[in-house]
């Protein structure tokens, strides 16, 4: 079972954790399984899914966007670093300035894995077996 940390969005409230707690503990209660909510957990950023952000996201974001390689990524919503709802530029320079100039962090969900909580077009998470 996962633990979200509750988060404060810019308006105060804590709907990101709660939608994490009701995907991750509640529903699986009632329905025996957490294998579809979780689908939809992912860590923005975190563009190759291996559960830490790092130059080789910035970098797999850039490839995509100047060579086409969508092979590299588990995650539209996870490459949209800076949550604008397109993937482009920005996203590969906001994880790099993150890194290494102390930039803002990528948008929720960051530290720890939850749900997309803004109304975009954005596909969710791939599975991880499908990235080599």
């Amino acid at each position: 079972m996962m633990f979200v940390p509750a988060r404060a969005s810019k308006s105060g409230s804590r709907s990101g954790s709660f939608t994490a707690l009701v995907a991750t503990v509640i529903l699986p209660f009632f329905t025996g399984s957490s294998a579809a909510f979780a689908e939809n957990l992912f860590l923005r950023g975190d563009v190759n899914a291996n559960d830490r952000i790092e130059v080789t996201d910035s970098v797999l974001i850039l490839r995509q966007l100047f060579q086409g390689d969508e092979d590299a990524l588990t995650c539209d919503d996870a490459t949209d670093v800076d949550d604008n709802g397109k993937v482009d530029i920005t996203d590969g320079i906001q994880g790099l300035t993150y890194l290494f100039l102390s930039g803002d962090p990528p948008r929720y969900p960051y530290p720890h894995c939850g749900a997309d909580e803004s109304d975009d077009q954005l596909w969710h998470v791939r599975s991880r077996s499908s990235v080599r």
